[in-house]
């Protein structure tokens, strides 16, 4: 199943490569417990899900040249992807370029992609300074939680956001929401942008920086969020949604798809919600399921006389 897209040389047997790609993520994922996998965000897509995201992606991308991006690249499970949903397509691929923390997975996904023009670059995403935009970003960033990262790289990172975005990230944000925002400069203007996180971001108090990014400095195209009981990864504790958006801001208000359970091409439910009522609300997890809520009462609430910093919580 050999492919020669444009401006890439050829890669040989897609299928071959894939199946070489998997054992070695085998591999991998073998030599850390998952306790370990767990602390540093170590979750590799799955080949289907990163084909049905990259499939979503391309289409909302419309025609013409890609210039590809994968934040946190690990073996290239979405670069598989990209390459197996341009075959034989006229959908040619200019460049592709990701990025990767762990140095023994950067030499594993260099070997791999050795005979194309995939550029691999180590080193921490939020603190690899871009030289060039990209019109086409797809990724599963590590789920790290906050207590997880050091108070002086929580201070570095915090920085970095305010100075790229004008925002202030909490500091309980997971990796992820660094992630997210620090990718801004990365994205060329009308950039599609597509990022497979937890699905808590749109409920908890840390995710408002991340929801005001998707609000006021893009534009805000659909959220799908995964069943719970039809988990995609067989090994991680949190529901998953995907988050898509284009870097383009609009004056005016626009609606927003939110869709739940099944596959981005074939959701169970679907809802169309505004900005301006996104705006106004909290939690976003109650769509598409539920309905826009009406005029809150005025009057006094508990918050009035208590502060409740958050609820309780269980693994």
């Amino acid at each position: 199943m050999g492919t020669q897209n444009k401006r890439f040389r050829a890669v040989g047997d897609l299928s071959g490569r894939e199946a070489a790609r998997q054992a070695i993520q085998a591999v991998l994922d073998g030599e850390k417990s998952v306790e370990e996998r767990r602390k540093y965000g170590q979750f590799a897509t799955p080949l289907p899900l990163a084909r049905e995201m990259i499939s979503y992606g391309l289409d909302l991308l419309g025609s013409g040249e890609i210039h590809f991006l994968e934040p946190a690249i690990g073996t290239g499970a979405f670069l598989s992807a990209l390459m197996l949903e341009t075959e034989g397509t006229a959908r040619p691929i200019a460049d592709a370029t990701g990025i990767e923390v762990d140095e023994r997975v950067v030499g594993k996904a260099s070997d791999i992609w050795a005979e194309t023009n995939v550029q691999i670059i180590h080193g921490s995403f939020p603190h690899v300074t871009p030289d060039k935009q990209y019109n086409l970003v797809v990724t599963n960033p590590p789920y790290v939680r906050h207590h997880c990262i050091s108070q002086g790289e929580k201070l570095r990172l915090g920085r970095l956001v305010k100075e790229e975005t004008g925002l202030e990230a909490s500091g309980l944000s997971g990796l992820y929401c660094y992630f997210m925002l620090l990718a801004h400069k990365w994205l060329a203007p009308g950039a599609v942008s597509g990022w497979l996180i937890p699905s808590e971001f749109m409920d908890v108090n840390y995710g408002d920086a991340l929801k005001t990014y998707l609000l006021e400095k893009v534009r805000l195209v659909r959220i799908h969020r995964y069943a719970p009981d039809a988990s995609k990864f067989d090994d991680a504790l949190v529901s998953s949604c995907v988050v898509w958006f284009r870097k383009e801001t609009v004056a005016g208000d626009y609606e927003v798809e939110f869709s739940y359970g099944g596959m981005h091409s074939a959701p169970t439910r679907r809802k169309m919600v505004s900005k301006s009522e996104l705006r106004k609300e909290r939690k976003w997890t109650r769509f598409p399921a539920k309905e826009i809520r009406g005029p809150q009462p005025e009057g006094e609430t508990i918050g009035s006389y208590f502060t409740i910093p958050r609820g309780r919580a269980a693994g």
